[in-house]
């Protein structure tokens, strides 16, 4: 008689247990769903993070490049060495030091190409100064440059998440 007792109450208490595992599992599982998700809430946070910086960057930079794009419209004597006189410019050197992170590091493969043709294209520009037939050699730079800028644009608007 004891023994079924036992017996009883231990049938009882693993019935128990075995539902208090089962509600313990739903919520392990529920909490790694919600740690899943913050993970990548905050990557996405991070990633817009970059994008609105290389945008920032970028749009920092760009008045340097109107700046000689209407010095060579009027055939402005300051524009000799441009370029060179303005590489230790603060913005010329976050530039160039976005240029310098690996492809990996980028939101994507399209922002670090759009932002490197960007790049290149301005300073192409800019060092049309040492050119010597600057008028038609300006212009076609000048029209490249605003489209890589648009595609820049276009390829962060694109990665934003």
């Amino acid at each position: 008689m004891i023994k079924d007792d036992q017996t009883s109450w231990l049938a009882r208490f693993g019935g128990w247990v075995g539902a208090v595992g089962a509600i313990a599992a739903i919520f392990a599982a529920y909490l790694l769903a919600q740690a899943e998700y913050l993970r990548a809430l905050r990557q996405d946070r991070q990633v817009n993070a970059q994008i609105n910086f290389i945008g920032n960057t970028a749009l920092q930079f760009d008045p340097l490049v109107q700046q000689y794009i209407k010095l060579a419209l009027e055939k402005n004597p300051d524009l000799t060495d441009y370029y060179h006189k303005r590489v230790d410019d603060p913005r010329m050197e976050r530039m160039m030091d976005l240029k310098t992170i690996p492809m990996s590091h980028w939101p994507s493969s399209d922002v670090y190409h759009a932002f490197n043709e960007y790049l290149f294209t301005s300073i192409m520009l800019m060092e049309t100064s040492a050119d010597e037939d600057t008028s038609i050699r300006l212009q076609d730079r000048i029209t490249v440059y605003g489209r890589k800028f648009e595609a820049l644009k276009k390829a962060l608007d694109a990665s934003q998440r």
